[in-house]
This record gives structure tokens, C-alpha cells and sequence, in this order.
């Protein structure tokens, strides 16, 4: 029987990058969601504050960001972990910018009409968030979920100095290690044309979603 060839580095990293990507979005998106909903039905007094610390990341270069996650993460190192780790530091990073497109789809539909709407027909506050709110929510949700994607795909200082291999930091290894820039250019193109077509999907269903409600 033949040996198992092992996958190329790029190929594991590519796939490490779009298991991070989407494992950023969904807590990203389960943090949020709730949390903001909640805050402006219930506890609108403190909804400053948890603006401030979601913006928060924004004035934090990435390097200090890094300083204050290094220990951490060289623990985290010791049980052989893998880069899927990195997705913290990711939901760190997309806080401000899922804050900003979910804040605003929030402001654009009535929340208090719709959850007392809900309840008055004997709905819990889960079901009121899940099945009545956030699906008035759908296009501000997929512009955080595009946001996020974005954001892991291209990002590379915190995987390149916390010494993890993302794609990013496997296409900067490619660019200084070899010579035919083939396999460079053509992995960027293709990250790029993933955007590209997350953006597209997010246009058509936001086009949808419009001429339904029209």
C-alpha cells in the first residue's frame, strides 16, 4: 500500500484560515446579536458603555495587542494546539466592525414594537431575539458575517508574531522563499475572489430581501 502523501503547507493553511473565518463569525455573531437586542430592550442605560468597550479595539495597535496575547497563547502552545486558536485575537479584531453594521441594522427596524409584538403572543425573550428580531436583522447580520470573513482572510501581524501559519503568513514565506511567483499570485487571486464573492451573495440577498419586503 502506498503512504499517505501529506498535504501541502499552503493547502493546510488555506484551510486553517477558512475554519478560522467562519469559527470567528459564528462567535462574533453569538456575542453580539443577543447582547445588543438585549441591551436596547432592557438595559438601554448601559448600551454607551458597551460601545465604547466594542470600539475599544480600534485605538489598540495590533503589536500591543499582540504583547498582551503572547502569554497566553505560549500556554495555550504547551498543549499542542493548533492555529484554530487564533480565532480570539480574530473576535477581538472584528468587534468594532460587526458592532457598527449590527448597530445599524438595529436602528433600522423598531425593536420595541416587535418584541412587545412578540411577547404579547406569548413568545419567551429567547424566542422574541431568535425568531422575531434578529431574522428583521438578516442584511446587518451578513454584513457583520462579511466584515469578519474579510478581516480573517487578510489579516497576518498577529498570526506572524504569534509564530502560527495562517494564509497569509504562508503566502509572505512563499514570497521570500521562492522564486516562481505562480503559487503567490494565484493564492491571493483566489482570496480575493472569495471576498468578491461573499460580496456578491451579500448584494443579491440585501436585493431579495428589499423587493420582498416591497
Amino acid at each position: 500500500m502506498c503512504p499517505t502523501r501529506a498535504r501541502p503547507p499552503l493547502l493546510s493553511a488555506v484551510e486553517i484560515t477558512l475554519e478560522l473565518a467562519v469559527i470567528s463569525s459564528g462567535v462574533v455573531l453569538v456575542l453580539l446579536v443577543p447582547t445588543m437586542i438585549w441591551i436596547r430592550l432592557r438595559v438601554q442605560w448601559i448600551s454607551r458603555v458597551f460601545e465604547f468597550l466594542c470600539l475599544l479595539p480600534l485605538t489598540i495597535p495590533a503589536i500591543v495587542l499582540v504583547v498582551g496575547l503572547a502569554p497566553i497563547y505560549n500556554f495555550i502552545r504547551h498543549y499542542q494546539l493548533s492555529a484554530l486558536q487564533l480565532f480570539w485575537a480574530y473576535v477581538i479584531l472584528a468587534l468594532p466592525y460587526a458592532y457598527r453594521a449590527l448597530s445599524a441594522g438595529l436602528n433600522a427596524i423598531d425593536v420595541t414594537t416587535l418584541s412587545e409584538a412578540g411577547r404579547s403572543l406569548g413568545a419567551s425573550w429567547f424566542t422574541v431575539i431568535v425568531r422575531v428580531i434578529a431574522p428583521n436583522m438578516r442584511q446587518a447580520i451578513l454584513n457583520a458575517l462579511l466584515l469578519t470573513s474579510a478581516l480573517v482572510l487578510g489579516e497576518f501581524t498577529i498570526a506572524y508574531l504569534l509564530l502560527y501559519n495562517n494564509m497569509q503568513v504562508n503566502l509572505y514565506y512563499i514570497s521570500r522563499n521562492t522564486p516562481n511567483a505562480g503559487v503567490l499570485f494565484a493564492t491571493s487571486a483566489a482570496a480575493l475572489m472569495f471576498a468578491f464573492v461573499l460580496l456578491l451573495v451579500l448584494s443579491y440577498v440585501g436585493r431579495r430581501r428589499r423587493r420582498g419586503r416591497g
